[in-house]
């Protein structure tokens, strides 16, 4: 769509009266920036899908008005293509932002890296629109000049922005085949709350994995550590005639008569 529109918006310009040019320019600016203050509601209300094919609208009727430029015609769609403007590119940052954050779910990747590899390819086929809208509408210029002559302008021209014109249209309909992404908490009503109890599902799940491998981790610790103690315990229990020492017999024998002369004649020899 841009393609088009860029490379009939640059024809017109060069075109139009020098002060409707003007006039144009300036209005369409100024109400894209007023636009942008109220179009994050709008789009998060219609979905960034929505919110573009609707601002995309006026960019394919301005193209077709370049057939018969005035102040009547022209200005009022540059006004809406000003209005247009602020709901594609909100809606554009939106639906790429939240493209990107899905793939980096599926990937297992970084969100910031995700979101600019997203924008990268995108600016870089915007940007590569431009190069393409002027070879292409250069060519037909060139061909209609070879065919009708150089003195046929005004039909050449109407031929390009009909041309332009339906390219547009079928960038339009190119949008309107994107899947319907929304951005986390913009879904409505039913959807909103399938989102809410999915994620909230997937938390709990998370949060269970969580719990069960801090178990493991500690579980395995612990014994590690009843490992060692005992293993202590045995290597202390060897005394001097080779037999068991008290710690390795049940507390219930360890104070036995017997046990405490043991513990007791040990510990002389140990002296001694």
């Amino acid at each position: 769509m841009f393609m088009a529109y860029n490379t009939a918006q640059a024809l017109a310009t060069s075109l139009l009266d020098k002060d409707l040019a003007r006039a144009c320019i300036g209005s369409l600016y100024f109400t894209f920036a007023l636009t942008c203050i109220f179009a994050p509601a709008i789009v998060r209300y219609l979905s960034p899908k929505w919110a573009v094919v609707l601002g995309a609208l006026p960019y394919v009727a301005l193209v077709f008005t370049n057939l018969k430029p005035s102040w009547g015609l022209s200005l009022p769609f540059w006004i809406l293509v000003g209005l247009g403007a602020g709901l594609v590119w909100t809606g554009q940052g939106m639906f790429v932002g939240a493209s990107a954050v899905l793939q980096s779910r599926s990937w297992g990747t970084s969100d910031v890296a995700e979101t600019g590899r997203y924008n990268s390819i995108f600016f870089g086929s915007f940007q590569f629109n431009g190069f393409t809208g002027t070879v292409l509408a250069s060519a037909i210029q060139q061909g209609l000049t070879h065919h009708y002559g150089a003195g046929s302008a005004d039909r050449i021209n109407d031929i390009l922005f009909i041309v332009l014109g339906c390219a547009a249209g079928l960038g339009v309909l190119i949008f309107l085949m994107l899947p319907d992404i929304r951005a986390a908490g913009d879904a409505p009503n039913g959807a909103a709350s399938q989102q809410s109890k999915q994620g909230e599902a997937d938390a709990l799940l998370n949060a269970r994995a969580t719990e069960g491998a801090a178990q493991t981790i500690v579980g395995g610790s612990i014994q590690q550590r009843r490992g060692a103690t005992a293993a202590a315990g045995r290597t202390a229990s060897i005394g001097s005639d080779g037999g068991a020492h008290p710690l390795d017999q049940p507390m219930s024998d360890a104070f036995s008569p017997e046990n405490l002369r043991a513990s007791a004649k040990a510990s002389a020899t140990d002296q001694q």
